[in-house]
């Protein structure tokens, strides 16, 4: 894959992953408010919001998936350091493309997984037990798209780090 293809393709990742995360952190947000209007309705009024924790937790889903891209793009998924600092450069390059493999296949898995779950749930037309009905499928929905979202990040991680290793061998 030509270098400038892939920067432009990393660009368009990193943009696409950052405005995921910003849909994140609105939803973070919007939770917080949520949770301060349920616990102040239930302190000064002793009316919480019907549906508020069930409500909460959906958006838990969302913050948490949408942000998983993210953290790869900026680095901020934990890293084995301690051994790969310990590496020479080829061989980190090597370690990074096994993880690209690994984290590519593993991440497919659980989009596929994911994807199974939330159709299930559609399909059946699951609901939360709670006061106000809350479809289930509507939380289980953030698992696959976090997951295919980082399925994609972890193949473009694995062609950047292997044009890195080509680009070495060449020099």
């Amino acid at each position: 894959m030509p270098r400038r293809m892939l920067q432009r393709i990393e660009k368009v990742s990193h943009r696409f992953n950052e405005a995921m995360a910003t849909i994140a952190g609105g939803i973070t947000v919007a939770m917080m408010l949520l949770v301060v209007l349920d616990v102040s309705g239930r302190e000064l009024f002793s009316s919480p919001i019907t549906g508020g924790l069930e409500s909460a937790q959906i958006m838990l889903a969302y913050i948490i998936f949408f942000s998983f891209a993210y953290a790869l793009v900026v680095g901020g998924h934990v890293r084995m350091t301690l051994a790969m600092d310990r590496f020479g450069h080829r061989l980190r390059l090597a370690a990074e493309l096994l993880a690209g493999v690994l984290g590519f296949t593993l991440f497919s898995l659980l989009t596929w997984g994911g994807w199974v779950q939330f159709w299930d749930s559609w399909i059946v037309k699951e609901y939360m037990p709670a006061a106000v009905e809350l479809p289930y499928w509507v939380p289980k929905f953030a698992v696959p798209v976090g997951m295919f979202l980082i399925s994609i990040q972890f193949m473009i991680y694995f062609f950047t780090h292997l044009a890195k290793l080509t680009e070495k061998q060449g020099n």
